[in-house]
C-alpha cells in the first residue's frame, strides 16, 4: 500500500484490525521513537522499536536521534530482561526504496531468547559477518556508504545487523537486493527456536500481544521518567 504504516502508526493499529483482527497499541514513545509489539511475533517478548521519522535504517538516522536510540534500548533492554530473559537485535537495514524488504522504515527487532542461543553461525552460512567494536558502529553504515573504523569504506544497498544476547555485534553489508528473501532475519531466527512458521502473517496471536501488554506496558513510565521521555503510553484499547 501507498501509506508508510510504520510514519503513520494510528494508520498501522487500524489496518491491523481491519485486515488481520488484530488490535495493536503503541507500548510507548521517547521523542523521535515508538515501541510496539511485533505483530505475528511467533514467540514471546518480540518487539519493535521504529523511528517515528521517515529514514530508510538506524544507520542512517542523524546522530542526535542514534544518541537517543542508544539511550532508549539501554532502558528498553533490562526491562526486556526482566520480563521475558537476555534478547537479541536484529535490523535488516535498507539504503533506498527497494524489494528487499517488506517495510522500507528504520526498525529494530528486540527478541527474547533462552540461554546459549545464537544466529551467528547460521547467518554467516550464506551471508558472512563482521565483527563491530558495539551498536553504535551502525553510524559509520549510513546512506548506502560505510566507512569502518579501520578506515576502509565501500558502497552497499543494505545490510543486515545483528547482536548477541551478550552485546556482542555484527554486520553484514549486502551489495546487491537480487533474490534477497524478505524476513530473512525473522526466518533463520524462528526456525533456530524451533518454530516451522515463520511469516508474520501466518503466526498472528492476539494472545502474545496482550501478553506484552501485561508485562511491559510499564515501558512508556520508565521512557517517561528518562531524558529521552514525551509521555507514557495508556492501556490498549
Amino acid at each position: 500500500m501507498a501509506t508508510c504504516l510504520f510514519c503513520d502508526p494510528e494508520a498501522g493499529r487500524e489496518h491491523c484490525r481491519q485486515n488481520f483482527g488484530l488490535r495493536m497499541d503503541i507500548l510507548a514513545r521517547s521523542r523521535h521513537f515508538f515501541v510496539i509489539p511485533m505483530p505475528g511475533a511467533g514467540t514471546n517478548g518480540y518487539l519493535l522499536v521504529v523511528s517515528k521519522e521517515h529514514h530508510h535504517s538506524m544507520a542512517d538516522l542523524p546522530l542526535a536521534r542514534f544518541e537517543e536510540l542508544l539511550g532508549l534500548l539501554g532502558l528498553l533492554l533490562p526491562e526486556v530482561e526482566k520480563a521475558y530473559g537476555p534478547a537479541v537485535l536484529l535490523e535488516h537495514g535498507s539504503t533506498c526504496k527497494n524489494i528487499s524488504c517488506m517495510i522500507d522504515h528504520a526498525h529494530i527487532h528486540i527478541v527474547p531468547v533462552p540461554e546459549g542461543f545464537s544466529i551467528l553461525d547460521d547467518i554467516g552460512q550464506k551471508y558472512p559477518l563482521t565483527a563491530m567494536r558495539n551498536i553504535g558502529d551502525l553510524v559509520f553504515w549510513g546512506a548506502g556508504e560505510h566507512v569502518a573504523p579501520d578506515g576502509s569504506n565501500g558502497r552497499h544497498v543494505g545490510y543486515l545487523f545483528y547482536r548477541e544476547r551478550d552485546g556482542k555485534c555484527f554486520i553484514h553489508p549486502l551489495a546487491s537486493v537480487e533474490r534477497f528473501e524478505p524476513q530473512y532475519l525473522r526466518k533463520v531466527l524462528l526456525l533456530r527456536l524451533g518454530r516451522s512458521e515463520w511469516d508474520w502473517r501466518k503466526n498472528l496471536d492476539q494472545g502474545q500481544v496482550d501478553d506484552i501488554h501485561l508485562r511491559l506496558g510499564h515501558l512508556g513510565n520508565v521512557i517517561g521518567l528518562s531524558e529521552w521521555g514525551v509521555e507514557a503510553c495508556g492501556p490498549m484499547q
